[in-house]
């Protein structure tokens, strides 16, 4: 029987959960919490747990499906129709929606392949070019949305780009302006922070030229190992930096989130991996069950050397006493 405690937990979940898709929370819920929230619900209340997964918007779905363990996941396959999958896919970023339908690829190829052709085709080309990349090469890490602009514009004429592209919920996280110049090619950076002190009617050029744009450039070539861009980021404290590919051209960006993730990411697995058990664990018991037995056979040699080692010094006893005197 369920303990008290467990049973706050589910009403406590309940009533967050109610109160996020109703927008009466002061703060609405993390993508983490959302995914946390649900889980509890599916351990305690499976009927209540697929009521709320129905309910989810579309934005708060893929959020909280790229927190989702597998087996949650499969349960948003499963149970929600086809079109609002690709709905949620569509709301996220470019590098999200990669790792997102890889994910699902893993559970269900068939489903996955008929979630991508229901994305727009600029979705299918992104997904594909990010998807072309090995998992230890930056372009497998990149976004394609990029806040740019060719050097002949004028620096108001970018600032309008921008505002269209944040209007539209295009990109986020904006930190630097990309220069180009006609065929693509990256020539320099701008502090989006630093815009505001330029003339607007100036060409990205002309402020280049005459204010003295960034002379150093930080970017990653998109064959570059990823392990050599987190480096990068941390030496110098970045965070975006741009990817191009062999012939100098613009083609995504990585922003720091991006990174902080990897870097968890891969922390989190390695803890798992330490213990012997698996981070797709569908529940706690599960987690510590693995763990226990996973981890049995070495506590048993463990234990059995201590006895060995124990036994020997026991065997002479005599003698260290005397070397010790």
């Amino acid at each position: 029987m369920e303990n008290k405690e467990q049973l706050d937990d589910v009403e406590e979940a309940k009533a967050l959960l109610d109160a996020h898709l109703d927008d009466t929370l002061e703060h609405e819920l993390s993508a983490a919490d959302l995914t946390e929230h649900l889980k509890t619900l599916k351990k305690h209340d499976e009927e209540k747990y697929v009521e709320f997964l129905k309910k989810l918007d579309p934005e708060d779905l893929a959020d909280a499906a790229l927190e989702m363990p597998e087996h949650m996941l499969e349960d948003v396959i499963e149970t929600l129709p086809h079109e609002k999958i690709v709905e949620a896919i569509e709301e996220l970023e470019s590098d999200d929606q990669a790792e997102l339908l890889q994910n699902i690829g893993e559970i269900d190829e068939d489903k996955a392949e008929q979630i991508f052709y229901g994305l727009d085709e600029d979705d299918r080309h992104d997904i594909l070019t990010i998807s072309k990349y090995s998992e230890d090469e930056a372009g497998a890490y990149m976004q394609t949305e990029v806040f740019s602009a060719r050097q002949d514009q004028t620096l108001g004429q970018a600032v309008e780009m921008l505002r269209v592209m944040r209007e539209k919920d295009e990109i986020e996280n904006v930190f630097q302006l990309f220069v180009l110049d006609k065929k693509g090619h990256l020539l320099t950076t701008f502090s989006t922070s630093d815009l505001i002190l330029y003339d607007f009617s100036l060409t990205l050029e002309q402020i280049s030229q005459k204010f003295g744009a960034e002379n150093k450039i930080h970017f990653a070539t998109d064959t570059d190992k990823i392990d050599d861009v987190i480096k990068d980021f941390e030496e110098f404290d970045l965070n975006v930096i741009p990817v191009v590919d062999a012939n100098g051209v613009l083609i995504g960006r990585i922003t720091a989130d991006d990174i902080h993730d990897l870097i968890q990411e891969r922390a989190t697995e390695q803890i798992y991996n330490l213990a012997g058990v698996d981070d797709e664990a569908e529940d706690d018991e599960t987690t510590i069950f693995k763990a226990g037995r996973a981890r049995a056979v070495w506590l048993a040699v463990n234990l059995c050397t201590a006895i060995v080692s124990s036994t020997i010094i026991g065997l002479f006893d005599a003698t260290i006493e005397k070397l010790v005197a």
